[in-house]
């Protein structure tokens, strides 16, 4: 089997997985985060499982890239934007958690594998297998500037909303609490929509079927896990939950 052909049926079968466990997650809660359990088995230190899981993207992406020969302008543009979300996420995000809650060795595991996967779904396309000419002349053409942007501000709400949820503990204090603000007026898992906003941009950006598969993916996961924190903050905080929807805002 060529690689391209490998590839494709790659994308395929992660697309079916992704299916799968959109379907799964409405009726399981991964262990960690608010919904932590010792029930998902043995447990690590929340900063090193958060850095093992992540930085498999950090430094997977620049593996791929330097083995390729491939090292057209848009495509490296796009290993940039690559990294500086996942530099944040493997470094600076683990180390600025307000506590070391454990979580389950499997949740790192399954995220690393994952991670990998995704590696090879965008590298495979930018470095490898995408026709010669096709990002020729990609700055002049509107969905490259729009993706940028979109990609950035999906930066923006995650980073800030991050801050939001990281301000609501002091060291030590390990009770959940609602956070208020920014985009937490209008949806309650408003770091998991800047997530989305994202990597819809990434996925306008490159027009990569990869990127697409990567989108994809994320709302599979993030989608029934902003539903179920919904629920329990309905179930915790009553009425303060007010009107605010799931993810998207004034929409779900």
């Amino acid at each position: 089997m060529e690689g391209i052909e490998f590839y494709n049926w790659f994308m395929i079968i992660m697309i079916i997985i992704a299916i799968i466990v959109y379907i799964v997650l409405h009726f399981i809660s991964a262990g960690y985060g608010i919904f932590n359990t010792k029930n998902w088995g043995y447990m690590i230190n929340n900063r090193i499982g958060w850095f093992l899981m992540e930085a498999v993207s950090f430094f997977g992406m620049p593996f791929f890239y330097f083995i390729s020969d491939r090292k057209d302008f848009i495509p490296t543009l796009s290993l940039i934007m690559f990294e500086i979300h996942y530099f944040r996420r493997s470094i600076i995000f683990p180390l600025r958690m307000p506590t070391t809650t454990p979580m389950p060795i499997i949740i790192a595991l399954l995220a690393t594998t994952f991670n990998f996967c995704n590696c090879y779904l965008q590298a495979g396309w930018l470095f490898f297998y995408h026709p010669e000419e096709y990002y020729d002349n990609w700055l002049s053409k509107p969905q490259c500037f729009i993706g940028v942007v979109i990609f950035f501000v999906g930066m923006i709400i995650n980073i800030h909303s991050d801050e939001v949820i990281r301000g609501l503990r002091k060291p030590g204090d390990k009770t959940h609490k609602l956070p208020t603000g920014g985009f937490f007026k209008y949806v309650t898992a408003a770091h998991y929509f800047g997530e989305l906003v994202e990597w819809f941009g990434y996925a306008i950006f490159t027009l990569s079927p990869g990127a697409l598969v990567f989108f994809i993916w994320t709302f599979a996961n993030l989608v029934p896990r902003a539903k179920s924190v919904h629920k329990r903050y309905r179930e915790t905080f009553k009425d303060q939950v007010g009107d605010r929807k799931i993810i998207v805002p004034f929409i779900y």
